[in-house]
């Protein structure tokens, strides 16, 4: 078949678009898909990795405050355990200028591996003053709760206030508490 230069070119043309449009659909279209799916994949992997690294961070720092609690108070339940908190609490009211006052400690509370030993005293202060109070007692090494407080007006139109604390001191379960949860299941049998 004997073609003029314009129906080569026109056949050359048409030719190449096929091919061009073939080579898209087969090539570049799924290579550019892959492309996507992989840069997808990254993004997820690099947000597990993330997640993972922060918690892995937490763990660190958990692992660091129960170590420097363990080591800075949360000891076996005793008197020199009970003094130390007792003389951190009037130490704190000194420095936060509170007058504290009927501080009574009271009967452990048992728990599973620890043992709670619950503090109640009465607080008098400026707002401020009361407020540094209770900032110390939150920010300490000592394993200190509050679990209970009320606070009033020491006199009406004044900062002057008045409180009622419980708080909660942890302790590791000494082992005569620890053989005594040991019998108390054979007992009841």
């Amino acid at each position: 078949m004997n073609l003029n230069k314009r129906e080569r070119l026109l056949g050359i043309l048409v030719a190449s678009a096929l091919l061009l449009l073939l080579l898209d659909s087969y090539v570049l279209t799924p290579y550019f898909d892959g492309l996507d799916a992989l840069a997808q994949q990254i993004e997820t992997l690099q947000k597990d990795y993330n997640r993972k690294k922060l918690l892995s961070e937490r763990v660190d720092l958990l692992e660091s405050r129960y170590k420097e609690a363990m080591d800075g108070g949360l000891g076996n339940l005793s008197q020199a355990q009970e003094s130390a908190v007792l003389h951190a609490l009037r130490a704190w009211a000194s420095e936060s200028r509170v007058s504290i006052s009927i501080i009574r400690p009271e009967r452990v509370k048992d728990k599973d591996l620890f043992e709670l030993l619950p503090i109640s005293f009465s607080a008098e202060g400026r707002l401020q003053n009361m407020s540094a109070f209770l900032n110390k007692t939150q920010q300490s090494v000592l394993p200190l709760r509050i679990d209970t407080i009320l606070i009033g007006s020491k006199q009406g139109g004044t900062d002057e206030l008045r409180c009622n604390i419980e708080l909660s001191v942890l302790c590791k379960k000494t082992s005569e508490s620890k053989s005594k949860m040991k019998q108390e299941p054979a007992d009841a049998k």
